[in-house]
């Protein structure tokens, strides 16, 4: 479940992507999902456990591990 803590925190990962111009604005759109579940993540302190984790090592304070 995605709460108000959960979007602010999306959205300050959101806002970290904007600021890194080797991301471009196509790249950040497709992450929209993946931006929800890392924020979820990062305030639970959870691991995102993902065969894709390219995707998910953008984003900072996140914890990623490959199955």
């Amino acid at each position: 479940m995605i709460d108000k803590e959960h979007a602010f925190v999306a959205g300050e990962l959101e806002a970290e992507l904007h600021q890194n111009e080797h991301i471009n604005k196509d790249k950040i759109n497709s992450l929209a999902g993946d931006v929800l579940i890392a924020a979820v993540a990062k305030e639970t302190g959870a691991t995102v456990v993902t065969q894709n984790t390219d995707d998910f090592q953008l984003f900072d304070g996140v914890t990623v591990e490959s199955y």
